[in-house]
């Protein structure tokens, strides 16, 4: 059957959509399927965590490195075990005085498991390794096993209820700047590095963190269109 499937019009890539936390209540919940790095826009490397909804559509879910305490609860996390993750609230930012940060949580509980899609991952395993594969490797999952060592058929009310996220599990912060990241530009890396040059900026900031503080300074966004003016402004500037 393999040989003669085409499989471009009979399967989609496994890339998935990246997930936006645009409003407080945004979330996205499914099947953790898989896991991977990669880089954001500004080069800063990223963990992108891939669930599969209860419609069968894939996202990724990202956070920088740099966010231990998430990746410290997602290494916690089984494939096949059914995760959520919530923008519950805006906090005043510490590193960035006067900005806001987005707290992005993280919910699972190793109770809600989707034995189904697990059951189909154990069943590819067993063709690819009897030599019944039609060529495919499988995607392996971790092992997740229900309290009484079964795998039981899922009622269509427990397949509703296995996709809710539970309300009373610990939850993991994910502190991010709440501005859209943008896009490289020779030009505005220019304006970063007469900004550090100046004093207005430092070495520890973030590059979005710099970015902020010369807006504020400038009173401009840092785009191209205002390149001419906020080079004015931070010629103007004198380090207290």
């Amino acid at each position: 059957m393999g040989n003669n499937i085409d499989i471009f019009e009979n399967a989609t890539p496994q890339s998935g959509e990246f997930f936006k936390f645009k409003n407080v209540g945004d979330s996205i919940q499914g099947t953790y399927i898989d896991v991977h790095d990669g880089t954001d826009s500004f080069g800063n490397e990223q963990t992108i965590y891939m669930i599969q909804d209860s419609d069968g559509k894939i996202w990724n879910v990202a956070f920088r490195k740099a966010s231990l305490y998430v990746h410290e609860r997602m290494a916690g996390i089984k494939f096949g075990q059914i995760v959520g993750y919530r923008f519950d609230e805006e906090r005043e930012s510490k590193k960035m005085p006067g900005t806001k940060a987005k707290i992005i949580r993280i919910y699972a509980d190793n109770k809600f498991v989707n034995h189904e899609w697990l059951a189909r991952q154990k069943e590819l395993e067993i063709n690819y390794k009897e030599g019944e594969s039609t060529g495919v490797a499988p995607v392996v999952a971790k092992p997740v096993i229900s309290d009484s060592g079964e795998n039981p058929e899922l009622s269509e009310g427990a397949i509703d209820k296995m996709f809710e996220a539970p309300k009373d599990v610990i939850a993991a912060v994910e502190s991010m700047p709440t501005e859209t990241e943008k896009p490289k530009s020779e030009a505005l890396d220019a304006i970063r590095t007469l900004a550090k040059t100046k004093g207005l900026t430092n070495e520890t900031m973030t590059e979005a963190e710099a970015d902020a503080v010369i807006e504020k300074y400038t009173e401009l966004k840092m785009e191209d269109s205002n390149m001419t003016k906020i080079i004015i402004g931070l010629t103007g500037y004198t380090k207290q």
